[in-house]
């Protein structure tokens, strides 16, 4: 009998082999009735959704994770709040802070920030993002993709 090695994981090839393969989030069923994963520019878009919406480690809450409390943003101190000039400059702080600590394949070249009304009741809090992937966390990043567009919604 031969010993076959015992593979864990296929090294990606290709341009955006960098950005990893993972589950996305929030958790859903995939065809095969298996948690649904994706790689590239999808795995960055539900990351950058995930990190903005889970809550971070605050003055006045613990944060989401127990094993990395700090993981998360402070973004939903903001939501159900009146949307004037002071929030949504803390709310731009809180962005680009959540996305400096913890997701550097990013690089955000514009955002707006609105609080629009829930039929509900309430309010949402609507973040838009124009970033940049880069080809890898260093100080000589390169784009690879360019004016990529989501919005992530809190309420």
């Amino acid at each position: 009998m031969r010993d076959t090695p015992f593979v864990l994981s296929v090294p990606r090839r290709g341009p955006l082999a960098h950005l990893g393969r993972g589950l996305l989030r929030p958790f859903r069923r995939d065809e095969k009735n298996d948690f649904a994963n994706a790689e590239g520019e999808e795995l960055v878009r539900a990351c950058v959704g995930q990190v903005l919406s889970m809550k971070a480690t605050s003055p006045k809450a613990v944060g989401e994770l127990e094993w990395d409390p700090k993981r998360g943003s402070l973004l939903y101190m903001l939501v159900h709040r009146n949307n004037d000039m002071v929030q949504r400059e803390l709310a731009r702080v809180y962005v680009v802070d959540t996305i400096r600590a913890f997701e550097p394949r990013i690089a955000i070249r514009a955002m707006r920030i609105t609080s629009e009304p829930r039929e509900e009741g309430g309010s949402a809090l609507i973040i838009r993002l124009r970033y940049d992937l880069l080809a890898a966390n260093s100080s000589t990043n390169q784009v690879v993709r360019e004016g990529i567009v989501q919005t992530v919604e809190l309420r």
